[in-house]
């Protein structure tokens, strides 16, 4: 809905609408076929966006029976401003109208409006605009992005890798900050530190930023294919519904931010033969045909995703992360890549960012057994809140056979206190 909308995915951007629409079950498979006449060869991006939203919305407004209202909301946000130094950002090398089209396969090195990475590997994107940018981070901190910058055009923007941060005073994301425990990001330099070198200083204050808020939405009930109509265009799309994503899944969700960049047949043929050698135990060469995925098609989701739940099986947890963090700003946050991430958290012994993702996970599916499961363990490993791992433990009983055990312990271990 944010992508169809043109929002990004930080909280506060959607309201209203029943708790079932953040549901992992609520996920499902989109195909889409835009016939050739419907973008023509050398549209740019912008202008094939431009085209595809009002189709997305369509699909959501006939199938789902969405109606929503657009708004402009105040809260808090970061106001990106020019430092003292100026901007010191490279110019793009083509211009907006020499931008290549859809028909392009996707690459942050040759197209426009595309950017690959994340925390854990920095970010790159060779013809974007600030908007661009700041929409891309957006997954990665905890509120809107507004370019109060001025700048406008394309920008070959290249960062480092950043390790998250937590200002300890809400008001000033440069005063007091504190890192995440996680060693390995130790020597990475925080977000506003990597702002500082593109010339720029973020500074939080309240805002107003765009919303979009839904006023009636429905479940949908069946497959079905359908002819969508936009300005006397047309385009097929079919949905298979609904994709039910499983416990500490290597597979899941789908991103329709990926219907202007679909998924290349070899990508799709790495993943599926990735899925074949997780089913054997082979995780090394899964692995290698989950990277082949990726290096194919850098804005497939559940590659990364899949390879984040692979490193976990090898004791990977800090490649599992940085896999997370790429599923994450390509897909936006989902209960199975957030889970993942509390385990991968809980094994780095970073319990505080373990319970912070798993407690995320169960804001957007509160019936995900997996988040319960990390949570319950994370919780049971200190006494002040060994209490409150119980329920989530016994919920997550129900389906995990290892939260059993440690539901025995700890009631044991309250037991004698």
């Amino acid at each position: 809905m944010l992508f169809a909308y043109g929002v990004s995915n930080t909280a506060g951007r959607l309201t209203g609408g029943p708790a079932w629409i953040g549901s992992s079950n609520a996920s499902y498979d989109i195909e889409a076929t835009i016939p050739k006449d419907t973008i023509p060869a050398g549209t740019s991006y912008s202008a094939a966006r431009q085209k595809l939203l009002p189709m997305v919305q369509n699909l959501l407004r006939d199938r789902f029976h969405l109606q929503v209202h657009r708004d402009v909301a105040e809260m808090p946000v970061y106001s990106v401003t020019l430092a003292k130094s100026g901007p010191l950002l490279q110019k793009a090398t083509i211009e907006e109208r020499d931008c290549p089209g859809p028909e392009t396969p996707a690459s942050a090195s040759v197209s426009c409006h595309k950017l690959a990475g994340g925390r854990g590997r920095g970010i790159r994107g060779f013809a974007v605009t600030l908007n661009d940018f700041f929409q891309y981070l957006e997954p990665w901190i905890d509120r809107p992005l507004v370019d109060d910058t001025g700048l406008t055009g394309l920008f070959n923007i290249q960062t480092s890798a950043w390790r998250e941060f937590h200002p300890e005073d809400p008001n000033d994301p440069n005063a007091n900050i504190t890192a995440a425990t996680n060693p390995a990001a130790a020597d990475l330099p925080m977000l506003p530190e990597v702002f500082e070198k593109l010339g720029f200083k973020i500074k939080a204050q309240k805002g107003r930023a765009a919303v979009i808020v839904i006023d009636a939405i429905q479940r949908p009930s069946e497959n079905y294919e359908q002819m969508i109509t936009v300005n006397s265009q047309t385009s097929t799309v079919m949905l298979n519904l609904p994709v039910k994503m499983a416990s500490l899944s290597i597979s899941g969700t789908v991103s329709v931010g990926q219907l202007l960049h679909p998924i290349d047949k070899k990508a799709l043929k790495s993943f599926k033969a990735s899925q074949d050698f997780i089913e054997k135990g082979d995780f090394e060469r899964a692995a290698r045909q989950l990277e082949r995925a990726i290096e194919v098609s850098p804005g497939y989701a559940d590659a990364y995703g899949s390879l984040a739940a692979v490193h976990i099986k090898m004791g990977r947890y800090v490649q599992a992360l940085t896999e997370i963090s790429q599923a994450i700003g390509v897909a936006g946050p989902n209960a199975r890549d957030l889970s993942n991430q509390a385990l991968a958290y809980y094994d780095l012994e970073d319990y505080a960012a373990s319970i912070k993702a798993a407690r995320w996970a169960l804001r957007l599916d509160p019936n995900y057994d997996p988040a319960h499961f990390v949570l319950g363990a994370t919780l049971a490993i200190d006494k002040r809140t060994m209490a409150e791992s119980v329920p989530h433990l016994e919920r997550a009983a129900r389906t995990i056979i290892s939260a059993k055990a440690i539901l025995a312990i700890v009631q044991k271990a309250m037991s004698h206190d």
